[in-house]
């Protein structure tokens, strides 16, 4: 095979795992060349699976469809504690481009930020929920201060603390996006492979990610608390109609699709038992009433 998506002709001997999303954020961003050091990686892998590796020299990661998109030249192969598993570890190279995701169309490479933010000084803000209307002036004021634009960045790798699926989020922090613009700019939102934080401290990579693009992480007394979500959870379930003086009319659209006030939910009832006992009836009945 012969062609940008050409795959070594031995792959198909390579075994293969299927890492956690927090695992294939963490490669996509080496090879997005947000590391300065050498994009090497380590995963755990079942023991199986370790076996072959050494055997192979090699370690093919995929995505959930099966799509090969890493190869891991494998240098070491260690113990840990869970006695079904190893953790493979070496060089990782690209063989495909990454294409799952939410929202691949708005990925960029930090090179490419760095060029585009050339001309002005970025501030960077990961995000693991909506912003509410208070944060979203605050964080313009800080850029200001700084002459900056604001560079927001939806963490995307998985469900985060908050419980919003990735898709949920890059939606609701996209309807914040018209009111953060800056004197320097309009705001630019990049989904980013990366685990949202449970805490006021920046996710794992997203730092790198930033000074990958040639920006500077928001400061901690601006950044966005989890505070601010317990805030919006709590009108979502009880007060509904609160849910616009915490956050922006667009950004309640949003979060009203995803989580409908509680009279406005299905639900489901799941009826268990013997064969015969009568789970059918009961759940005709049930309908009916």
């Amino acid at each position: 095979m012969t062609g940008p998506d050409a795959l070594p002709e031995e792959l198909a001997s390579w075994p293969t795992h299927v890492p956690p999303p927090a695992v294939l954020g963490q490669v996509e961003m080496l090879l997005a060349g947000v590391s300065a050091s050498a994009a090497t990686v380590t995963v755990d892998v079942p023991v199986s699976v370790g076996d072959a590796s050494t055997e192979a020299g090699h370690l093919i990661l995929t995505d959930e469809e099966g799509t090969p998109l890493a190869d891991v030249a494998v240098e070491k192969v260690t113990a840990v504690d869970n006695a079904d598993s190893v953790r493979v570890g070496g060089p990782v190279r690209a063989l495909r481009p990454f294409r799952s995701g939410p929202f691949r169309g708005l990925r960029r490479r930090p090179d490419e930020l760095r060029r585009e933010l050339a001309e002005a000084p970025a501030l960077g803000v990961p995000l693991g929920r909506p912003l509410t209307a208070v944060e979203e002036q605050l964080l313009v004021d800080a850029a200001t201060d700084r002459g900056a634009r604001l560079l927001v960045l939806p963490c995307v790798a998985d469900v985060g603390p908050s419980g919003l699926p990735p898709d949920v989020l890059v939606r609701a922090v996209r309807a914040s996006l018209p009111r953060l613009a800056t004197p320097a700019g309009p705001a630019l939102l990049v989904p980013l492979p990366v685990v949202p934080a449970t805490d006021t401290a920046a996710p794992a990579g997203a730092a790198e990610f930033v000074h990958a693009a040639g920006g500077t992480l928001v400061p901690p007394q601006v950044a966005p608390t989890p505070a601010g979500w317990a805030r919006i959870a709590s009108a979502l379930d009880a007060e509904p109609d609160a849910l616009e003086e915490i956050v922006a009319t667009e950004v309640a659209a949003v979060l009203r699709g995803w989580r409908p006030p509680r009279p406005q939910r299905g639900l489901t009832v799941f009826f268990t038992g013997l064969s015969g006992s009568g789970k059918s009836t009961l759940a005709r009945g049930l309908v009916d009433a």
